[in-house]
């Protein structure tokens, strides 16, 4: 009887053995997935939040950016596109009048409990396009030349503490 017992033992070990060694290798077939998703994301640069449609981010910069397909980048015109905020006085840029405003909009945007937007300064904005991956940039659409980011060539930065307008083929 007491052979009986180890042998049925040992046959429940086997039994259990090959249980695990199957849900290793089940393991191990799911991790190989799971790697290629790791590796590509290691790869990405731009991701845009599910749960956060309002916002995309830069994973070069760590910086948060408005997800320009709901973000009013400029003043909705009768036709329902966007122009700019750009104010002009006697032929000139008032710099404090578009500051103000976009500041505001900013302000009074729905991030979606995330807070701290601001203007970006030149160099975040240049770097967000100067590898021309963002979501959001392409070849100007109007003569095929230059560079666009969601349709519009000049927008507003930060440089030196003063708004400026920052013409997206231009250099620093």
């Amino acid at each position: 009887m007491r052979g009986e017992t180890v042998v049925q033992n040992l046959q429940q070990l086997q039994q259990k053995r090959e249980e695990i060694l199957s849900k290793i290798k089940e393991i191990e077939k799911d991790t190989k997935g799971t790697d290629k998703i790791l590796e590509a994301l290691k790869n990405q640069r731009w991701y845009f939040f599910k749960n956060k449609k309002t916002v995309l981010f830069d994973k070069n910069s760590g910086l948060l950016w408005a997800n320009l397909n709901y973000f009013p980048y400029g003043e909705k015109q009768e036709d329902g596109s966007y122009g700019s905020y750009t104010y002009y006085v006697n032929g000139h840029i008032d710099r404090k009048a578009c500051k103000e405003k976009i500041e505001k909009i900013i302000a009074t945007f729905d991030f979606e409990g995330i807070t701290g937007f601001r203007i970006p300064n030149v160099y975040e904005f240049w770097n967000s396009l100067s590898d021309r991956e963002n979501p959001f940039s392409g070849i100007a659409s109007g003569n095929g030349k230059g560079w666009e980011l969601k349709y519009k060539r000049y927008w507003f930065v930060i440089k030196n503490g003063s708004i400026c307008t920052k013409d997206l083929d231009a250099h620093l």
